[in-house]
């Protein structure tokens, strides 16, 4: 099965979008500073979008 890459785009794009607005404030309040709550928000957006491209 093959993957529709303008829907993926799409909503690998949102997705990023919504970790990288809310990720880092959350991730600042259990104490990380900014710079890593934003690796790490990218990061977790980065795995899961290839993790789920890889499913398909």
């Amino acid at each position: 099965m093959r993957i529709d890459p303008v829907p993926f785009v799409v909503v690998v794009g949102l997705a990023f979008m919504l970790l990288l607005s809310f990720g880092p404030l959350y991730e600042q309040t259990l104490g990380l500073p900014l710079e890593i709550a934003i690796a790490l928000s990218a990061a977790v957006c980065t795995v899961v979008a290839v993790v789920r491209s890889g499913m398909q």
